[in-house]
């Protein structure tokens, strides 16, 4: 699936993202977007505020009851395709961890059901480059995959399939 992002929208994604938490480890977010032309146009970012984080000691950042209501009220309401985003600046070429995709596995079925529509699925960022993996079906059991060269400006560098 080709992939743009809206002009600016990359540096505000990861501006965002570095900032310290008081006790999460890392920050999360969703970026969103839409397919126009058979190309996906993220257009869109979705942070959540400090208070929407719940201490944890399993995973580097964990959303609370309120900040996931807040993640379906805007799911239900957009007709967007949502990604799950953040960082893993201590790799080149990020790889999503077992716990990450246990998470995604966890949630992402339920953007299908308020959303009625797909593609699904999480960014990661590295330093060199930037993983996408999508869903296009509830179910996610066929899970595609892209890498983004951001070093330049986000551009594909090439797809694959699992």
């Amino acid at each position: 699936m080709k992939t743009q992002f809206r002009e600016g929208l990359f540096d505000e994604i990861t501006q965002d993202l570095i900032r310290p938490h008081s006790f999460a480890f890392e920050r999360v977010g969703y970026v969103l977007g839409e397919i126009k032309n058979g190309v996906l146009v993220l257009n869109e970012w979705m942070k959540f505020e400090d208070f929407f984080y719940e201490q944890n000691d399993e995973v580097g950042a964990r959303i609370g009851g309120e900040g996931m209501t807040y993640l379906v009220k805007k799911v239900f309401s957009s007709r967007k395709h949502f990604f799950h985003t953040h960082l893993h600046d201590f790799q080149d070429i990020p790889t999503f961890s077992d716990v990450d995709m246990r998470s995604l596995l966890e949630v992402t079925p339920s953007l299908f059901d308020f959303s009625g529509l797909g593609p699904h699925g999480a960014l990661l960022i590295g330093r060199g480059a930037s993983r996408l993996i999508w869903w296009d079906e509830k179910n996610c059991r066929k899970k595609n995959e892209l890498i983004i060269d951001y070093g330049l400006g986000p551009r594909s560098v090439y797809e694959r399939e699992e």
